[in-house]
């Protein structure tokens, strides 16, 4: 048994180094030293919505940490320091070049980097939360009191207050920064309804041999189904916004029904999807990061979050479909969500969305808002807090 470990010990190590040979082969290569810089971004993902929403102009470097590009007089430096710095001699020689005092990034799985940032004095770490994260994902920093960092930047007072019993750093409730970059919707009479795609591509089950008919496509038709019967007794349109640009995801819904519009996500602009918002609209989801936007917005948005009971536990897609207003635990049944599958219920909820006034809105939805989601318009949290730690923004 214990040969048999070591033996899987060295073939994970083993790994780990061809797959960093194999990047290192097929990234670009950087000959000029980078340029120094206060902010430092953490993987070129993001960098858009950070630049679009938050910084603006204000100069910062990037460090691609998926080997993207590899910079060479680096790479070179940091042969030196291998012995001290071992594997993540390249990571750490190129971030104390730069010699950043914020390093920033928008992908909040990277907390792993803080335990490199530490090596480095005088610089701050900071993650902004990029989408919905549960428990099971949390679970690795129980064992891992190591993990340290400075702020981190989260959707809502529910996740802020769990996890900040996990992690070693000032959590910090903002909203989304796509979402607060985004003026609040006026509150006009219904003519259409919404629909928020959580569609799973169904390629996935080659590689978790799970079925997506029984795990998402079953329970959409469902959801789905209802809509068009509320839809139809109202006289009001459909409108599906997708998740992808795959075909195959266009063609499930038509599959479905044939009397809406189906719009296309534009990967080239981050926007897109939430520019095709109505203010006319009631809008509908299982449960994901973009619903959630729509319900801190100030949207009209229904919440059937009734998929996890048709999931295994281990199925990748299981955490998208954990109650919505998750860690928070709160009745099955409310005025804008059901966790149950039921059509009267279903019904019931866009029936009071259809009804409903402004002043009776905003009073059902604040118990709940600051915990979901908060907004804080045009990001003036975030902009405080770099410019309180040296990095001045210039406007966006």
């Amino acid at each position: 048994m214990k040969l048999t470990k070591k033996k899987n010990i060295l073939i994970s190590i083993l790994k780990k180094i061809l797959n960093k040979i194999i990047g290192l082969i097929l990234s670009e290569k950087i000959w000029l030293l980078p340029k120094k810089n206060d902010l430092l971004i953490l993987d070129r993902s993001g960098v858009d919505k950070i630049t679009k929403t938050i910084i603006g102009k204000t100069k910062f470097s990037v460090f691609d940490v998926r080997n993207e590009s590899i910079n060479i007089p680096i790479l070179i430096y940091s042969i030196i320091f291998f012995f001290k710095y071992g594997i993540n001699s390249y990571k750490i020689c190129f971030i104390k070049y730069i010699k950043p005092k914020v390093v920033l990034t928008f992908i909040d799985t990277l907390i792993n980097f803080s335990i490199l940032i530490e090596k480095i004095p005088g610089t701050k770490f900071m993650m902004i939360m990029n989408g919905k994260r549960h428990e099971h994902e949390i679970k690795v920093l129980d064992t891992r009191k190591k993990y340290r960092l400075d702020y981190y930047f989260v959707f809502g007072d529910y996740y802020q207050k769990f996890v900040e019993k996990k992690i070693s750093c000032e959590v910090i409730s903002t909203g989304s920064i796509i979402a607060n970059s985004l003026k609040k919707p006026n509150f006009k009479k219904i003519s259409k309804i919404q629909f928020i795609s959580s569609w799973s591509p169904a390629h996935l089950e080659k590689y978790y041999k799970k079925s997506s008919i029984r795990e998402y496509y079953e329970v959409s038709k469902f959801i789905l189904k209802n809509i068009v019967a509320f839809a139809k007794k109202n006289n009001f349109l459909i409108e599906v916004l997708s998740r992808t640009n795959f075909l195959e995801e266009e063609n499930f819904y038509k599959s479905i029904f044939k009397d809406f519009t189906y719009i296309k996500k534009n990967k080239n602009d981050f926007y897109s999807n939430y520019n095709k918002l109505s203010e006319e609209t009631i809008i509908v989801g299982q449960d994901s990061t973009f619903l959630m936007e729509c319900f801190g917005l100030g949207y009209r948005t229904a919440f059937f979050t009734i998929a996890d009971r048709n999931l295994d536990d281990d199925h990748p897609d299981h955490i998208r479909f954990f109650p919505w207003c998750w860690p928070k635990k709160i009745e099955d049944r409310g005025f804008f969500w059901s966790n149950v599958r039921n059509s009267e219920y279903i019904l019931e909820v866009l029936e009071n969305l259809r009804t409903v006034d402004e002043k009776s809105w905003k009073e059902k939805v604040l118990p709940y808002q600051h915990g979901v989601m908060r907004y804080d318009s045009n990001n003036k949290i975030i902009k405080d807090i770099l410019n309180k730690e040296g990095i001045p923004i210039t406007s966006v």
